[in-house]
């Protein structure tokens, strides 16, 4: 009954991929099998260093991975708006899951826990929900690790990142995030999950704060980076 309940609705609605708009089976999520396979990988999944570079400031940082590269009106850029921007919290735990298993293939820095990085409670009331967060349960599973997504609030509503220089969107993050737990973060390994990597102010900004209460390291695993 619920198959054909499926069938019907998807005959009213059709689901569509989000990259090339064909048509979905009913055994393909969000993307069809060739979009999926498709999907630019980025070397930051197997090459922890090279990300780590946008993070030299901060010793506590050893490590950042990224799943995907981030190229203007490439599949990441859409299916990050699809993420952000059109309600598909679902997408982000699809995403986070297949982030999740490749990294858990690598030789990757030691974890303890994931955190992911927070949005203004107004941005999250608005929006229905984290995506970081999503993403960060996604991965959960395939690395064996808990989430802990009260760890760090943003405690200043920044504006758009977008349009700024990299001098302005460090300043634009400053004094942005607080640590609301801790016990949490102190000796522990720490995987801090967030959508996109630019210049690295916001999530930097991020690490400067978790790095005051003595992890035994940081890293940092994003859905897509640019180059």
């Amino acid at each position: 009954m619920k198959s054909q309940l499926a069938d019907f609705i998807s005959l009213i609605y059709p689901r569509v991929c989000l990259h090339c708009r064909k048509p979905l089976s009913r055994a393909e999520e969000f993307l069809c099998l060739p979009c999926e396979l498709s999907l630019p990988k980025s070397t930051y999944l197997t090459n922890k260093e090279d990300l780590c570079k946008k993070f030299a400031f901060q010793p506590k940082v050893i490590a950042a991975y990224a799943y995907l590269d981030f190229n203007k009106f490439g599949i990441a850029q859409k299916l990050v708006h699809n993420l952000k921007y059109q309600g598909k919290k679902d997408l982000g735990t699809w995403l986070g899951a297949r982030f999740g298993r490749d990294l858990s293939k690598q030789d990757h820095a030691p974890f303890d826990l994931l955190i992911p990085s927070p949005l203004h409670a107004n941005r999250q009331r608005h929006r229905g929900y984290n995506q970081s967060t999503c993403l960060a349960q996604g991965m959960s599973e395939p690395l064996s690790l808990p989430v802990c997504e009260d760890a760090v609030a943003r405690t200043k509503e920044t504006t758009t990142q977008t349009k700024k220089s990299k001098l302005k969107r460090w300043e634009n993050m400053e004094s942005v995030f607080t640590v609301t737990k801790p016990k949490e973060i102190e000796g522990r390994h720490i995987l801090l999950v967030d959508d996109v990597i630019t210049s690295g102010a916001t999530i930097g900004m991020l690490c400067d704060e978790l790095a005051k209460e003595n992890p035994a390291s940081i890293s940092v695993a994003a859905l897509a980076a640019g180059k």
